[in-house]
Formats: structure tokens, C-alpha cells, sequence
């Protein structure tokens, strides 16, 4: 089998990231919004019932700045692979290759068009996630998925000896 080609991808903010957000924003409010009708319904004790209610709106909340925070650090990127290693960094091509960093790229989340990646840098730090979305990029779409699910290639691999050898 050969190895998946050197792909690079452009990151960042989307559609379909703000689609998938605002879904899981308002699916969060379902349970606020059961346990206020649940109070209305049962009309027994108002300390509980604005209680519930109140610990639910509060998760909430908590839950829609997370989601809010998530959406500010999705910042314009390029997800690199060269075939070896995976690089992140400038948006642009040859902008300012000093700030590119090595780390490995796993898939979380497969929506088909739209990928959840969990980045983590080879030179430790914090790792960070990671928004790739087929609109952004169609042509090379398929090249990114191809190396995100193949395997790297062993140290001492040749790519002559590869193409020759049988099963």
C-alpha cells in the first residue's frame, strides 16, 4: 500500500462549525426548558422547582461559553502533511514557516464533510482542537482524509522496495 501524499489544508472558523455550535447551544436548553414546564406542571414545591430550574439554566450557560470560547480559538490555519509528519501553522503558504510546528493530527469526530481534530505538539505544550471543513478546500479534501486515516511510514521504509513488494 502507499503512503498517502503531502497534503496542505487551510482551518479556521466555518458554516457548518457555526451550524454544529448554535445545534449544540440550543440541544443544551432542552433540559432548562423540561424542567421549568416539569415545575409549571407539578405546581408543588416553588423552592425546589425554581431550584432545578435555575441549576439547569446556570449548566447551560456555562456550557454556551465553552462552545463560545471553542468558536474564538478556531483561528485561520494550515493543517499540513508532508507525507512524514503532520505541521500546523501560518495560514498562508510560505508566510512565516519559523511558527509552523511538528505534532500529530488524530481524527475525533467524522461528520464526512466536516472533521474534529485533536492537535497535539510534538515539542509538548498544550494541544488543541482543531475544525477542517470540505467547503473551505474541496479539491483537497479527499487528500486530507486519505492521510489523516493512513498510517505514517516506518523509519526505514522505501518507497521503491513498497511498490514492489506482493502480499
Amino acid at each position: 500500500m502507499q503512503h498517502a501524499p503531502a497534503v496542505s489544508y487551510p482551518l479556521g472558523r466555518s458554516g457548518s462549525l457555526k451550524r454544529a455550535l448554535w445545534g449544540l447551544g440550543l440541544l443544551g436548553a432542552l433540559p432548562s426548558i423540561y424542567m421549568l414546564f416539569e415545575a409549571l406542571a407539578l405546581q408543588g414545591s416553588a423552592r425546589a422547582a425554581i431550584f432545578s430550574v435555575a441549576i439547569c439554566v446556570v449548566l447551560w450557560l456555562v456550557a454556551c461559553l465553552a462552545l463560545a470560547q471553542f468558536w474564538r480559538r478556531q483561528r485561520a490555519r494550515t493543517l499540513r502533511w508532508d507525507g512524514a509528519d503532520w505541521w500546523l501553522g501560518a495560514p498562508v503558504q510560505g508566510a512565516a514557516g519559523g511558527d509552523e510546528a511538528r505534532g500529530r493530527a488524530v481524527v475525533r469526530v467524522d461528520g464526512q464533510r466536516c472533521l474534529l481534530l485533536r492537535w497535539t505538539p510534538a515539542q509538548g505544550g498544550e494541544a488543541a482542537w482543531l475544525w477542517a471543513d470540505a467547503a473551505i478546500d474541496p479539491v483537497r479534501w479527499h487528500l486530507l482524509r486519505c492521510a489523516l486515516y493512513s498510517k505514517p511510514p516506518r523509519p526505514g521504509d522505501d518507497a521503491g522496495a513498497l511498490g514492489t513488494q506482493r502480499a
